[in-house]
C-alpha cells in the first residue's frame, strides 16, 4: 500500500476520536498521520514512560519485513496478515512483491503473478483505509473485516477462500496484536485454533509486547495508558509468548527480541548492521517464526 492521502470516511463508520485507539497510537509512534489528539496524547505518555518505544515499534515493523523475506525465500507466496491495522509504508503485500521480484531478477526471469495477501482487521476504520488502498488490486490483495478472536470466521470468509489456496503454503502473520487480547480471551487457544485450521507446511509469525526488563511501576503506568483506549494492553513475559507456539516447529533463532531475529535479512535500529546503540527501557517486542 502506498502511503495514503487523507481519506473521507463514510458517515456509517461510527467512532469517537476522543477515545485512544491502539492502531492509531501505533501509527503515531511510527510517525504516521492517521491519528487524533487523544492518540497522540496517549503515545506521548508512553514515550515518557518508555523512551525507546518509537524505536521498538520500528523494530517490530522491520521484523515483519525480515519474516516476509525469509518466507518468500522458503517459497511462500500467500499471506494472511491478521490485525494489520492502519496501512503505512512498506506494507506486507509490497514487501512480498518486492522480494519475489528480486528473486526473479536474480534468476533473470520475469516475476510471476502469484502472490496473494489478505489483510484482516476488526477495526472498521482500518478496513476503510485498507480497502481504499487495495482498490484495483483485488485479484491479488484484499482487506477483510474479521476478528482475530474468531479465527474460524477468518478462514471461512468468502474473500479469504477466493484468494488463498490452502493446498499451497500459507503464512499467517499476527504481528503486535496478541497483547490486545486479554488472558480471559485466551490468546493461546486462539493460536491453537488457527493452527488446527492450517495444513502441514504452513507458517505462523507473531510478535508480542514483552515487559521482562521493566520496573513494575513503569509497567503498571504503561498498561494504564490503554485503560481508556479501544482495547486493553496485556504485555506478557517471554515464557508465555514462547508458549503461544505450542504445537508449532520454531525456526531458528527461536523466540527472541525482534531486533535479534535474523538481522542480516534487513534493517535493524537496535544494534547490528552498524546501527547505533540506543538507551533501553527494558520493554521490547518478542517474536518468532514457526512451521506447522
Amino acid at each position: 500500500m502506498r502511503r495514503r492521502r487523507s481519506l473521507l470516511l463514510p458517515t456509517a463508520v461510527a467512532y469517537d476520536p476522543r477515545e485512544p485507539n491502539g492502531a492509531r497510537i501505533y501509527d503515531y509512534l511510527l510517525g504516521g498521520k492517521d491519528n487524533h489528539p487523544a492518540d497522540r496524547e496517549a503515545g506521548d505518555r508512553l514515550v515518557r514512560l518508555i523512551p525507546d518505544v518509537p524505536v521498538q515499534v520500528r523494530e517490530n515493523r522491520y521484523f515483519l519485513h525480515r519474516v516476509v523475506t525469509e518466507l518468500v525465500g522458503l517459497g511462500v507466496r500467500q499471506f494472511i496478515d491478521i490485525g494489520s491495522g492502519l496501512p503505512t509504508r512498506d506494507n506486507t503485500h509490497e514487501v512480498v512483491q518486492a522480494r519475489v521480484a528480486a528473486l526473479a531478477a536474480a534468476a533473470k526471469r520475469k516475476a510471476p503473478d502469484e502472490t496473494r495477501v489478505v489483510y484482516v482487521d476488526y477495526d472498521e476504520l482500518a478496513c476503510v483505509h485498507g480497502r481504499a488502498l487495495v482498490s484495483g488490486l483485488e485479484d491479488r490483495v484484499a482487506m477483510v473485516h474479521q476478528d482475530l478472536r474468531t479465527p474460524e470466521k477468518i478462514f471461512e470468509d468468502e474473500t479469504v477462500r477466493k484468494l488463498i489456496d490452502f493446498s499451497q503454503p500459507v503464512a499467517v502473520l499476527v504481528i503486535a496484536v496478541l497483547h490486545f487480547i486479554t488472558d480471559e480471551e485466551n490468546p493461546g487457544a486462539i493460536i491453537a485454533r488457527i493452527r488446527d485450521r492450517m495444513p502441514d507446511g504452513c507458517y505462523l509469525a507473531l510478535s508480542h509486547g514483552c515487559p521482562d526488563g521493566m520496573e513494575p511501576e513503569a509497567l503498571a503506568a504503561a498498561v494504564a495508558v490503554y485503560e481508556k483506549a479501544s482495547a486493553p494492553f496485556t504485555p506478557r513475559p517471554r515464557e508465555a509468548i514462547t508458549a503461544l507456539f505450542d504445537g508449532w516447529e520454531l525456526l531458528e533463532p527461536g523466540v527472541c527480541e525482534v531486533s535479534q531475529w535474523r538481522p542480516e535479512l534487513d534493517r535493524v535500529d537496535i544494534g547490528g548492521n552498524g546501527a547505533p546503540v540506543v538507551a533501553r527501557s527494558g520493554a521490547s517486542f518478542v517474536g518468532g517464526l514457526a512451521r506447522r
